[in-house]
């Protein structure tokens, strides 16, 4: 039971840090920013998804692969979607900021460590 208590006052701390620095900047602490950090990476949006159908089949590639309810951006590769987001069909976006903590000093594109 004592794991469950470690548990327990591990969430109660994390909980009363993240609403502490709800009014506070973030700061760096033993080498970690630490606070309410917004992503790094931006993620890939689409925007028109048959237009993201319609440049895929002229690509060469299954467009249609790609659709459900909506446009599966795991689906599409990485190095395709600069060419859709400049055709306008999908743009680049950056997530809610977050109560985390990551490397002082890291940029996008570096593994995040989140809490």
């Amino acid at each position: 039971m004592e794991w469950l208590r470690m548990e327990q006052s591990t969430k109660l701390r994390k909980d009363s840090l993240a609403t502490w620095f709800s009014e506070h900047a973030p700061m760096q602490v033993n080498g970690l920013t630490v606070g309410w950090l917004e992503p790094l990476d931006e993620r890939f949006v689409t925007t028109d998804p048959m237009g993201i159908v319609s440049h895929l089949n002229a690509m060469g590639l299954d467009g249609a692969s790609v659709m459900f309810t909506a446009i599966d951006s795991k689906k599409i590769p990485r190095d395709l979607q600069p060419a859709l987001v400049e055709a306008r069909v999908a743009k680049m976006v950056r997530g809610k900021a977050q109560f985390k903590h990551r490397k002082a000093g890291a940029a996008a594109g570096d593994d995040e460590d989140g809490a």
